[in-house]
């Protein structure tokens, strides 16, 4: 296995015990997250590593792996 850090990569290391939020926002997944967020779903903070995105919130997982939507529906959803 490779140590690069393509969003694929940083996807599969962020998402190994992850929220289905964190799943579909890593997925760009918006219809899923959308139905999430409505459903009461909450976004978990973790001990945030810019370079594996471990620990990072689904917020910070969409706006990492450029889903701009899904990171900007995140964020009003956290407010």
């Amino acid at each position: 296995s490779s140590s690069s850090s393509s969003p694929s990569s940083k996807t599969q290391t962020a998402v190994m015990k992850a929220s289905a939020l964190h799943v579909a926002a890593s997925a760009g997944a918006l219809d899923c997250v959308r139905l999430l967020v409505l459903n009461g779903a909450r976004d978990c903070r973790g001990d945030f590593d810019e370079d594996s995105l471990e620990g990072a919130t689904a917020e910070e997982l969409a706006a990492a792996l450029g889903y701009a939507e899904i990171a900007a529906i995140l964020q009003k959803h956290n407010e």
